[in-house]
């Protein structure tokens, strides 16, 4: 089962508004289909990194400038990347260190699928395979 998370942003080119959606994405080892909203902000902002069930997640981000990213943070984070942004190099004064970064869908899909247990987002048309697991955010 799969979930686009759609959001409207302010679009680049002449500021009218564009809808953005996603969708989140797992390596197939991870298990179950369903992901809470809270969790999975949690695991972005390294407030956790596991499962109920123990299932370490690393997860992955897209790039500060990628729509995605945006749709994403204020979708499922409930902030703007700026900050997001600016919450992580507080936390990295902590020693925490924020998700990696990746510059596209493509490099995401291609980190979730060689890493068990890692959790990403691409755009909701990405095609995917076998290789990840489409996951459904809920509330």
């Amino acid at each position: 089962m799969s979930f686009a998370f759609a959001l409207m942003i302010g679009s680049a080119v002449g500021g009218a508004d564009a809808t953005v959606t996603i969708k989140v994405v797992t390596h197939p080892a991870v298990p179950g289909t369903q992901i809470q909203k809270e969790t999975l902000a949690d695991v972005f902002l390294g407030r956790t990194n596991r499962l109920a069930n123990g299932q370490v997640l690393v997860p992955v981000d897209q790039s500060l400038q990628s729509p995605v990213r945006a749709a994403f943070s204020q979708g499922i984070l409930s902030q703007p990347v700026a900050a997001v942004r600016m919450y992580w190099m507080r936390e990295m004064q902590k020693n925490r260190r924020p998700p990696m970064t990746k510059g596209s869908d493509a490099d995401v899909l291609t980190f979730v699928a060689s890493n068990p247990g890692a959790i990403g987002y691409v755009a909701s048309g990405t095609a995917t395979d076998a290789s990840v697991k489409e996951v459904q955010v809920v509330q």
